[in-house]
């Protein structure tokens, strides 16, 4: 025992005598917890019945463990003990229904799977991670935040000095609208659609929302029915630090409404952007019973480098749908 590295206790139901739950691993000296070898590195606990109070405060007695895997237990967060794993690289909680919070996980995280916890609200990281570990979450429609991937917020609760910095004023058009999810892979499903305000989606450096209107806001300064555009900077307002895009399209059908992909490139410098939204607009079930087509307005900003986009580049825009009217706008810094 004492060289054991590798130990499988899956499928044990913890429940006992009629209580909600046992404990598995009290905090006494003789818990469970104190008993395993120190020489661990994987330990699987999958559907064992456990909820929070199951574990200790920490897990200090393995210090060599590499792999924890909680899937299927009702835990609602992350239990604090494992915190204290600090070479713990594989974290799996995958189908807790009851998970709403991953918090702090710990700083030597290189994978997090939450697939399938369906009540998952947020997750973030050690503050002083410097890489962000890869995350596998499918089919989780209340996820509104893993930490420096994306985040989801009602537009209308964000500061207007905000929007102002990204050089979007007036926003209109901020009537609630039925909203679905991508998946990771590039396929799409309707997880459990949902009728929401507004919503401000940041992903990889970039701001998005969809809304539902008919027209480009009017301060937008470029305007296209093509693809192409040639930049005209304004020198008294600084260099160009990022853009504004707006996309115009129509969803003639259900089938149509999906997540869109949208692609940058900057001809005159041989460089490329490409971006899917986590999330995306689904029409109404009877917008289409007269034949009528709904319109939708996709606004975006994107932040670049130093020197990224100049006066006079060619700039190409494409967007993933048949029909469509692109805006274009600057954002300058110093």
């Amino acid at each position: 025992m004492e060289s054991l590295e590798v130990l499988q206790a899956d499928n044990v139901n913890m429940k006992s005598n009629g209580s909600s739950s046992s404990t598995i691993v009290p905090r006494s000296s003789k818990s469970f917890a104190s008993s395993l070898p120190r020489s661990l590195v994987t330990l699987s606990l999958k559907n064992c019945n456990l909820y929070n109070e199951s574990f200790p405060m920490d897990f200090g007695n393995l210090p060599m463990l590499k792999e924890l895997y909680l899937d299927g237990n009702p835990i609602d967060s992350m239990p604090d003990c494992v915190r204290s794993l600090t070479r713990l690289e594989t974290l799996s909680f995958s189908s807790c229904r009851n998970l709403k919070t991953v918090l702090c996980a710990p700083i030597q995280l290189k994978q997090l799977d939450v697939n399938f916890c369906h009540s998952l609200d947020t997750t973030t990281f050690h503050p002083e991670k410097s890489a962000v570990p890869r995350v596998i979450y499918e089919r989780n429609f209340t996820l509104t935040e893993i930490q420096h991937i994306f985040k989801i917020q009602a537009l209308s609760e964000i500061d207007e000095e905000v929007l102002c910095s990204l050089g979007w004023i007036n926003i209109a058009y901020l009537n609630p609208c039925w909203f679905s999810k991508a998946g990771r892979t590039g396929f799409y499903h309707h997880l459990g659609r949902k009728k929401l305000p507004a919503q401000m989606i940041y992903e990889h450096g970039i701001f998005s929302t969809y809304l539902q209107g008919q027209e480009v806001p009017k301060w937008f300064t470029h305007r296209s029915s093509g693809l192409l555009f040639i930049l005209q900077s304004s020198p008294e307002k600084g260099k160009i630090k990022g853009l504004n895009v707006c996309i115009v399209h129509t969803i003639s059908s259900m089938k149509e409404a999906g997540p869109s992909r949208i692609k940058i490139s900057n001809l005159t410098k041989k460089s490329s952007w490409t971006y899917q939204p986590i999330m995306y607009l689904v029409p109404e079930d009877d917008a289409f019973e007269d034949g009528d087509e709904v319109v939708v307005v996709w606004l975006s900003h994107w932040m670049f480098g130093k020197n990224e986009f100049e006066d006079g580049d060619k700039v190409r825009i494409n967007f993933s749908v048949k029909h469509y009217m692109t805006s274009l706008g600057l954002w300058y810094g110093g």
